[in-house]
């Protein structure tokens, strides 16, 4: 230490001392929130403690000899004096003698001297004593003080609450506005659509960032007339049925698939099991599940249906349908039980579940082809833009020998049914090419849109059904949220369709699919995987904080 350790102590101390003091000062007058106060005083204290400790050491010297020449006249007076008063100032001499001459007694000395005026200036400067703050403030005084201090705070609580109830109401206005087109008859699925996208362009997030999620969101919301959108009570309805095309050559058919016919009724008994593809699927992701027969070839199996998962249709086309290459595939008649079969089925499993969401999904050896045909028939497009694999005995799903195949078999059938009679008429193109279970999932989709429930779509073979459902009632396109993009070419021309139908009609046009995962199982296994993202589009609009609110805890913190 500069000034030695006795010095140093000194200074220590009496800092702790003032910043002491300095603190209960401040927190008298303005309730401790004066750190400036506080720091200053410190260094003003500092300062004051070593100008005392430096002028006492440098007038130590001068101290010593001013009390020298006084002890001298001391001694000089007491020798003439009696022995009593002798001894006492001799006593009192040596006292002062040794009080000078000693530094440690010294040191005592100067510390006194520093207790003393800090002594004085706490007095002055410092916290009031208790006893003076009662004396100089009277409980008149205090009482007027309190008063004018409860009215004070009273007003700034107001003012505050109606600070923040007037925030409050601009934070809550876009939803209440939402809240009101959405339940405003005059307002068409457009209006509605349109009014939500706006309002989650002001959530907290970068506009459009959501992508897809945004549109299903959107389309969700309303569809259902809430900003609180639901999809806890999915429910997924697969169709099943065989195709004359997919026969063995002998059995009359074009033998279209890698898997022979009685695939089919092997994947509904795993279904039907709980150990298929859909039911794992539908099970991890809390989805109910029905299965139904509506064209199965009975074949020489007479497997029993449990009726818990997978039950025949009454509808049902015994043997499958017909080789659309030879002629029809289904009658008019047999076209409108199918049609009814589906929106029966979807119909009754609506309302047992209360369904806020409905998947639909196929069982079918040959159904690609079919699928491929019936875009050929309703769009005009050639079968090379069309077809793919399908249900494939190789991993990455490429066997050019089926493809080429498949090609011919839809040459072959448009040679032999009319193109120009059957192109834009979808249920003359179901007769002509169609298959059992897409005519079904068609008229599952007409029923879910006309109750404004929210359709999950999966991929090829339902995405045709969907296309042919736009082209019955273009209001279809309203409820289409495209789960998984196929590996087969047709969809994307069916997409495409799907989209012009609804930009003709002015409907938003349903954003491209969510997945793309090279999935080609069927069995709606591509929607179901989707159906966690349905639900999470549902949780963004009913609980992603508006961009204000953000901005507003942001404020508060700072």
């Amino acid at each position: 230490m500069t000034y030695g350790l006795q010095r140093g102590m000194l200074l220590v101390v009496a800092v702790i001392i003032m910043a002491y003091v300095s603190g209960r000062y401040a927190d008298y007058l303005l309730g401790g929130v004066m750190g400036d106060y506080i720091g200053g005083t410190i260094c003003v204290t500092e300062v004051y403690l070593l100008s005392i400790i430096a002028l006492m050491s440098l007038c130590q010297e001068h101290i010593l000899l001013v009390s020298s020449q006084f002890l001298d006249i001391c001694n000089t007076f007491i020798e003439a004096t009696n022995d009593t008063a002798t001894t006492t100032a001799q006593a009192v001499t040596m006292a002062s003698k040794l009080l000078i001459e000693n530094e440690s007694i010294f040191a005592v000395v100067k510390f006194l001297t520093v207790i003393t005026f800090t002594a004085v200036y706490r007095t002055n400067v410092g916290y009031p004593p208790l006893p003076l703050r009662k004396t100089v403030t009277s409980k008149g005084e205090m009482d007027q003080k309190q008063t004018s201090l409860n009215e004070s705070t009273a007003a700034t609580s107001k003012s505050k609450n109606e600070n923040n109830k007037e925030e409050k109401d601009n934070e809550e206005q876009p939803s209440n506005e939402l809240e009101a087109a959405l339940i405003d008859p005059q307002q068409n699925f457009t209006q509605r659509y349109d009014a939500v996208r706006l309002y989650l362009d002001s959530l907290a997030k970068p506009v459009g960032s959501l992508g897809s999620m945004e549109d299903w969101a959107s389309r969700i919301t309303a569809l259902q007339r809430t900003t609180k959108p639901k999809a806890d009570n999915a429910v997924c309805l697969i169709f099943a049925a065989d195709h004359g095309v997919a026969k063995d050559e002998s059995d009359g058919g074009a033998n279209c698939s890698a898997y022979p016919q009685a695939v089919s009724r092997k994947v509904l008994e795993g279904l039907d099991h709980g150990i298929a593809g859909a039911s794992v699927l539908s099970k991890c992701n809390d989805v109910s599940l029905r299965v139904i027969d509506v064209g199965l070839a009975d074949g020489a199996c007479h497997y029993e249906w449990s009726g818990n998962v997978v039950h025949s249709s009454r509808y049902k086309i015994r043997g499958g349908t017909k080789n659309f290459c030879k002629g029809s595939a289904m009658t008019e008649e047999q076209v409108g039980n199918c049609l009814l079969a589906g929106r029966e089925e979807t119909r009754g499993f609506i309302d047992e579940v209360g369904a806020s969401v409905v998947i639909f999904g196929e069982v079918g050896i040959g159904n690609t082809t079919t699928s491929s045909a019936l875009i050929a028939a309703l769009t005009g497009m050639d079968a090379e833009s069309l077809c793919g694999s399908g249900a494939s005995t190789t991993r990455d799903g490429v066997n050019r020998d089926i493809v080429s195949k498949k090609i011919s078999i839809i040459k072959n059938a448009m040679q032999h049914h009319d193109p120009s009679s059957i192109k834009g008429k979808p249920l003359q193109a179901l007769g002509a090419v169609g298959g059992a279970e897409i005519a079904a999932i068609v008229g599952g989709i007409l029923e879910a849109s006309e109750r404004d429930i929210p359709v999950l779509v999966d991929g090829f073979i339902v995405t045709t059904a969907v296309m042919i459902a736009c082209q019955i009632d273009p209001s279809v396109c309203r409820v289409l949220l495209f789960a998984t993009q196929s590996t087969e070419k047709g969809q994307i021309v069916a997409l495409q369709t799907i989209g012009e139908i609804a930009t003709s009609n002015n409907i938003p046009a349903p954003s491209k699919p969510a997945l793309s995962m090279n999935l080609r199982m069927g069995e709606a296994t591509g929607a179901l995987a989707a159906i966690s993202l349905v639900r999470s589009a549902c949780a963004v609009m009913s609980d992603l904080a508006a961009l204000t609110d953000v901005l507003g805890l942001e404020m508060k913190s700072c």
